[in-house]
């Protein structure tokens, strides 16, 4: 995506850009300027979403307790180590 506010902030790199432009939406995408108080604003519905969905997931993985707790283990030990191995493969 190309973002018109790169000239207006040198020394704001893209992944800065992208977050205060679509993520948090502190930064207006037409002027570049950070919002102040009584500029209108727009609501962020993906990161509202996005914080439900995580609170959401720590209460499922919470909520039974300890005989959960197994059942995450086998889950998220073997995952991140296949990922790995996926990107060995792919670079290779």
């Amino acid at each position: 995506m190309d973002y018109n506010c790169e000239s207006e902030n040198p020394d704001m790199s893209r992944s800065e850009l992208f977050y205060k432009l679509d993520v948090i939406r502190l930064m207006d995408s037409e002027t570049c300027k950070t919002f102040e108080d009584g500029d209108p604003s727009v609501f962020s519905y993906s990161a509202l979403i996005s914080t439900f969905g995580v609170w959401i997931l720590i209460y499922l993985c919470v909520f039974k307790g300890v005989k959960s707790s197994s059942f995450i283990v086998w889950v998220t030990v073997p995952v991140p180590v296949f990922f790995v191995f996926v990107m060995i493969v792919n670079n290779a």
